[in-house]
């Protein structure tokens, strides 16, 4: 078969990552398409042009690529990994830049003497590679902080539970019963990826397994109001021992019982309120002593939140307002 000439300079400018010819001067005396696309420039503005000057860098990083360039051209092929590189912002314009992430091979091409003639700088874009280590790191801490916090209320909830029970039996079922809230919980928040729930999809989560039984009235409205997993999680520990409650003591231990649990928009500030109205009752009185429901309905919310509970036992039924004020920092 005849042979056929390769058309390199074809093949260097068709090849699908961005490289760049630097000669000994560091002036750019090649860059195949893929580079000019990924440096937003044309070829008659690079051509010929001292790459610092084509490309102005602060003198530590023109430092460091200098450095890695010349090491090439005396021989040893090198890398840069994950540096800061500034192109134009808009293609062809000069001035304003942006700043990626370069992988960076910097290699030596020999002359027919045996020298290092020119560096080729082979260049790739990995800005949204390092974005996505950032993203995954700040996960990673946000879960350890949510995983320690989340254990320091299990273990409190643990030690509560065990003084106000009065058999091992009464300790697994209501500590099982707290828990299993917290894993409601912990499951809306992770279909959200940890962004937050909403106030509705919090309390028909909770109040789902009372929802069962018709032959209790339980009305959940308001507006669209998205809670952040620290106003979730306290959240629901409130309503699972409001909902307890009910169960054993009011609106939901009855057919007669109603249930009305109503929230505002969030304010200005981003507060917003809840009422839990409970009705059906008579002659409902205030209990002599408080449980450990209570210690949560009362002081929990309150530590973690900052809220402002107040609970009327008028004798119709509960009517408990939650003040939420705006979301303290995470």
């Amino acid at each position: 078969m005849p042979t056929r000439n390769i058309d390199f300079r074809r093949v260097f400018d068709t090849l699908p990552t961005p490289f760049m010819i630097l000669d000994r001067d560091l002036n750019i005396v090649g860059a195949n398409q893929a580079y000019l696309d990924v440096t937003r420039t044309h070829w008659e503005d690079l051509q010929g042009r001292y790459v610092f000057e084509a490309f102005p860098e602060s003198p530590e990083r023109e430092e460091k690529f200098r450095d890695s360039i010349k090491r090439a051209l005396g021989g040893e092929e090198n890398r840069l990994d994950k540096e800061l590189f500034a192109i134009p912002a808009e293609k062809g314009k000069r001035g304003e830049t942006v700043d990626i992430y370069w992988n960076v091979t910097n290699t030596p091409i020999y002359d027919q003497e045996g020298r290092p003639a020119f560096c080729l700088h082979h260049a790739l874009d990995v800005s949204r590679e390092v974005e996505a280590e950032r993203h995954a790191a700040v996960i990673s801490a946000e879960l350890d902080h949510r995983v320690k916090n989340l254990l320091a209320v299990i273990t409190a909830i643990g030690r509560r539970t065990a003084m106000s029970s009065h058999s091992m039996e009464d300790f697994t079922e209501r500590f099982s019963a707290r828990i299993d809230s917290i894993s409601r919980t912990h499951g809306l928040l992770s279909e959200g990826e940890w962004d937050g729930t909403t106030m509705e999809a919090l309390l028909s989560n909770e109040m789902a397994p009372y929802r069962d039984d018709r032959r209790t009235r339980i009305a959940i409205e308001g507006p669209d109001v998205t809670l952040n997993p620290r106003e979730a999680q306290s959240l629901s520990m409130t309503f699972h021992e409001l909902a307890t409650n009910a169960a054993k003591y009011g609106a939901l231990s009855r057919e007669e019982g109603a249930l009305e649990i109503n929230w505002t928009e969030r304010d200005s500030d981003g507060g917003f309120r809840v009422t839990w109205r409970e009705a059906g009752m008579k002659g409902l009185k205030a209990p002599d002593k408080s449980g450990f429901g209570s210690l949560v309905i009362e002081q929990f919310t309150k530590s973690q939140l900052g809220a402002t509970i107040e609970r009327k036992f008028e004798p119709t039924g509960l009517v408990c307002e939650i003040a939420i004020p705006a979301p303290r920092e995470e």
